[in-house]
């Protein structure tokens, strides 16, 4: 049985402009790469907490593997204790904002911005009556 989210992984075109994004702006640690079977680098893992990681893969410039975009990545959260704080921290670094800060239905404070690659990455902090929460208990 699963227990959490280990990690959430993305091609990217420009790994130090991605680094910058997630390390110095988002405040993930770079915790190791791994090379590929030719020796190349492949993968940047950094850690958001405990044991969970976003991968960064290098060559975001190769073609998608299938012509099939009906399905697609929408975007991927993380929870923060202030999202205010966390947005004006994005936009200030010089970073675009989707959508400012906001109460969202489920209760709690949400803001969209993009990283480098045009990747949408939510901000939420919960509200404690926030069904995610709830669901949670059960």
């Amino acid at each position: 049985m699963y227990q959490r989210l280990a990690h959430t992984a993305f091609r990217v075109r420009d790994m130090q402009s991605s680094l910058k994004f997630y390390c110095d702006v988002l405040g993930c640690k770079k915790i190791f790469e791994l090379s590929n079977t030719e020796g190349k680098p492949w993968i940047v893992y950094l850690r958001i907490q405990g044991s969970q990681y976003v991968e960064l893969f290098y060559d975001g410039n190769r073609p998608f593997e299938t012509d099939d975009r009906s399905i697609a990545f929408m975007h991927f959260c993380f929870e923060v204790d202030d999202v205010q704080k966390m947005y004006d921290q994005v936009i200030n670094a010089g970073y675009k904002g989707i959508t400012a800060p906001k109460k969202g239905r489920d209760l709690g404070d949400h803001c969209m911005v993009l990283d480098p690659d045009g990747i949408k990455v939510e901000f939420v902090k919960m509200h404690p009556n926030a069904p995610q929460l709830i669901y949670h208990k059960i």
